[in-house]
Order: structure tokens, then sequence, then C-alpha cells
């Protein structure tokens, strides 16, 4: 049987984001921390980022490792409604409002120490929120996926990106609003990524062309990267 040591993650993307009621969600993207295990309790309270305490959702983002070649169970702990995938398959499916308060399963055969892309989404409606993803296998006792095993994305490749198709950003350097215009590109998400290559601001509304966003960001120097129909270059930001 495959084993591996306990890995060096340092947990998931965490990215906030406002919804509305009745059930519109993932509007916009606020801000963005690693998060290193998925274990949380809010009561009736704003989770953070200026967030009001009712709709809104969490995403959470990055890689997970097994430590054991097995059929894994996942576990998904929710209040109100979330969803898994892991290796771009949804295994746990609880978006719906009877799923709040529950805990949902789903299985997958995972390879010991192959990391495979994970995503979690949650969404809170009213009242408290709670949210907490737990895994076992044969080999594995149920516990909260631990942080040595998740991992978050980063940027793997840096500026140079020859060959790849340029946007515009402006005004940059730029205060608390930007403009990207991508001529007739089609772009399916924005990530904005600082230079230590963490995630601060996250979109993913599709657009054609052109669109103003909203930023509340350090002052600093930053990477934009976009995901569309074509290879985007990754284009420099300022912030001031």
């Amino acid at each position: 049987k495959d084993v591996v040591y306990p890995g060096k993650g340092t947990g998931l993307d965490k990215s906030l984001w406002k919804g509305s009621a009745p059930g519109t969600w993932f509007k916009d993207s606020i801000c963005s921390e690693i998060d290193p295990v998925i274990d949380e309790v809010w009561a009736d309270v704003t989770p953070g980022c200026g967030i009001a305490k009712d709709f809104w959702n969490a995403r959470w983002q990055g890689q997970i490792e097994p430590l054991f070649s097995e059929l894994y169970t996942f576990y998904l702990t929710v209040n109100d409604m979330g969803r898994v995938w892991i290796n771009n398959q949804l295994v746990v499916d609880g978006w719906v409002s009877t799923s709040s308060g529950k805990t949902i399963t789903g299985t997958m055969v995972l390879s010991a120490g192959q990391k495979v892309p994970i995503k979690v989404d949650f969404a809170e409606k009213t009242g408290d929120a709670k949210v907490k993803l737990e895994w076992s296998s044969a080999s594995n006792p149920m516990e909260v996926v631990p942080q040595s095993q998740l991992y978050a994305q980063t940027l793997i490749n840096g500026i140079s990106d020859a060959g790849f198709v340029t946007f515009n950003v402006y005004p940059n350097p730029a205060t608390d609003r930007i403009t990207i215009q991508t001529g007739k590109h089609h772009v399916e998400s924005i990530r904005i990524i600082d230079l230590t290559g963490r995630t601060v601001f996250l979109s993913n509304e599709k657009f054609n062309g052109m669109k103003t966003i909203n930023l509340s960001l350090a002052k600093g120097i930053y990477l934009m990267k976009l995901a569309g129909d074509v290879m985007f270059a990754t284009q420099k930001l300022i912030v001031e």
C-alpha cells in the first residue's frame, strides 16, 4: 500500500464574496487570505471585510495531497450550503437549503502523494454559519483535512509570458478602481496576486472586452492574471 509522509502544505486560498437575497451568489470577490483548514463557525455576524452578515459566500481553492492510495470519503458539514470539487469532479453536493446543519458525503479514489485540485464553495443565507471539511479512508481516521495536506494556489510562472496576448489596465498606478480592456477577448476570471504569490483578489464574473472593478488593496506591486479564450500575459499592477 502506497503511503507518504505528511506534506508541507500551508492551507488553501480562501476568498470572501458578496451575495444577495434570495440566492444570487458570488457577485463580488472582497478579500482573500490563506486558510490553514476548513473548519469555521460564525455566529450571526459578518465574516469580515465589510460584508453583510447575511447572503455571502466563501470559496477555498488549491490542491489536496492524500496520504494513502485508497478510496477517500469526504464529509462537508454546512450551515447553510456547500459543494466540494476534487480533481475537477463534483464529489460533495450540498447546494440546497435542506443541507443546512447536515453533513454531506462523497467518495473518490486518490493516490498517495499525488496533489490534485480542490475547490470548496460555501453559501450563507441567514443566521449562524458553519463549514467543516473532513476526510477518511481505510488507513486514515476521520479528521478535519489537515493543513499539511492542503496547498494554496501560487503564481507558478513569473512575468515572462512571451507570445501571450497582452491586455490593458488603467489607471496604472491605480488607487481603488481599475478598468481592464482585452479587445474582443472573452475573460472567465481575474486574479490579482501579491509578490509572495498570495491571491488577494479573485473575480469569476465573465465578461467580453472591458470591465471595471473596485479594489481595496494595500499600496504595492501586484501581478494580474486573466483566464479566458486565449492565454493572457501576466501584467504588473501598481497600487498607490
